[in-house]
């Protein structure tokens, strides 16, 4: 056991405050970001869906809370212990979050490493207040436990570890971001612009090889869907693909993680605007359980949908994730799969950027139910029309992009059992029962 010792917060702090508890209205030119809880998810700062305030509020709240380089923020309100890191120079304002202000790169990451830890968690859980929505009060911030290390090289070394490992799963993010945007960025030119066909059209060169070229026509014809390329068809989406929704299944039938038990795959798997994440708060259900479970399996490449979401913020509704690992997960509620036919010359590709294209998802969201809550019925999603290209262009573009998204699933891969890996070490780390030349064995072992 390595030597600990125990300090609070707002003495291994610099100070630890917490932004406005004011609401300053959002200006529609100019200003700056205003953060608040709900923008902080899994490590990062959703700027796509802040608003601006004006300068002047945004200078009367940095007066009393101003974010640096290297400070640490954590949310304080609704869903609390949401931890960002700030590495970069930030540009924004802050509202019901707490912030400690360090100023030094590795006693910064430490805390971050520690408050996102089983240790720093648990912490967090004990210190909640509130019934109808909980909170952390500020109060509760300052007087924050921490173990530290006596030793700063010790220290050091535990953060260059830790740091290589998160960086390892950003790059992979990253990477991946590029491979999906390279995939839609085709698809868009092909199957929604036309560019190929457009250019033939008009007598232009495509800039395709004669063999890429001559797969697609020269002319459009009209269809339910306006313009499309000449022999190309427009059909609803239940005639190239199978549709199932998921079952209820009862929080009281959750259990922990065994043999003979499946994960749930929830709308938390989802990402904005399409695509798959893995879910920080998985649940499992005993696979012995229900007789007809079968149907609810999720297998590769199958796609599935989010059917709900919050009129206010509609982050997915309509968005599709793929999904990578074979009767990894049983399908729940509001969520919906659909499994491209053997029947269709289309691949899962196809169908996976098509129904993720905006204009597509906005138009099935214009046709979700009204209210609070808002819903993509059954039928609404049948009832989609896909445009089909030619059997031998589908065939193309599928073997095109299929080493993308192979790529795709095995940094997603990795990044899992990298992230396993981290939690798994990391409140052991923290509290000393590890040494750090054991954690560095223990991945050289595992070949990570």
């Amino acid at each position: 056991m390595q030597t600990r010792i125990e300090i609070i917060a707002s003495e291994f702090c610099s100070s630890v405050r917490d932004g406005t508890h004011d609401s300053p209205k959002e200006v529609l030119s100019g200003g700056k970001p205003l953060v608040t809880t709900k923008h902080l998810k899994s490590g990062k700062i959703d700027f796509d869906n802040t608003y601006n305030i004006s300068e002047e509020d945004f200078d009367k709240i940095n007066k009393r809370s101003k974010v640096d380089k290297w400070d640490v923020l954590i949310s304080m309100i609704g869903t609390v212990g949401e931890v960002y890191l700030v590495d970069e120079e930030p540009d924004y304002a802050i509202k019901n979050l707490g912030l400690f202000k360090i100023g030094d790169e590795i006693d910064s990451k430490w805390l971050y490493f520690y408050l996102k830890s089983k240790i720093g968690q648990n912490q967090i859980r004990f210190l909640l207040q509130g019934s109808t929505q909980q909170y952390i009060s500020l109060k509760s911030l300052r007087s924050f436990p921490l173990f530290v290390p006596n030793d700063d090289k010790e220290k050091e070394k535990i953060i260059n570890f830790l740091s290589a490992l998160e960086s390892k799963i950003k790059l992979n993010q990253k990477m991946n971001e590029t491979l999906e945007e390279i995939a839609r960025t085709l698809f868009k030119s092909w199957f929604i612009d036309f560019d190929p066909v457009r250019a033939k059209a008009e007598g232009r060169p495509t800039g395709l090889s004669k063999e890429i070229s001559d797969l697609f026509p020269t002319s459009f014809e009209e269809s339910e869907f306006g313009a499309i390329p000449q022999g190309w068809e427009v059909k609803r989406l239940d005639a190239v693909a199978d549709f199932q929704n998921g079952y209820a299944f009862s929080s009281r039938e959750y259990v922990l993680p065994n043999e003979d038990s499946k994960e749930v795959f929830r709308m938390g798997y989802i990402e904005r605007g399409g695509g798959f994440k893995e879910d920080n708060t998985p649940v499992f259900v005993p696979t012995s359980s229900r007789g007809n479970q079968e149907k609810y399996v999720l297998r590769n490449n199958d796609l599935t949908i989010s059917m709900t979401d919050m009129k206010n913020n509609m982050q997915i509704l309509g968005c599709c994730a793929l999904i990578e690992q074979d009767e990894r997960f049983l399908l729940n509620q509001r969520a919906g799969r659909i499994r491209v036919k053997e029947s269709a010359h289309i691949s899962q590709y196809y169908l996976y950027i098509f129904m993720n294209f905006p204009k597509n998802i906005d138009l099935l969201r214009s046709r979700s139910s009204s209210g609070v809550q808002v819903n993509l019925s059954t039928s609404t999603i049948k009832e989609t029309n896909i445009i089909l290209p030619s059997k031998n262009l589908s065939q193309y573009f599928e073997e095109t992009i299929t080493p993308f998204y192979q790529k795709i699933f095995l940094n997603n891969l990795e990044s899992k059992n990298l992230k396993e890996f981290r939690d798994t070490l990391l409140p052991k780390l923290i509290s000393g029962e590890l040494k750090i030349t054991d954690a560095e064995n223990l991945v050289k072992e595992a070949g990570i």
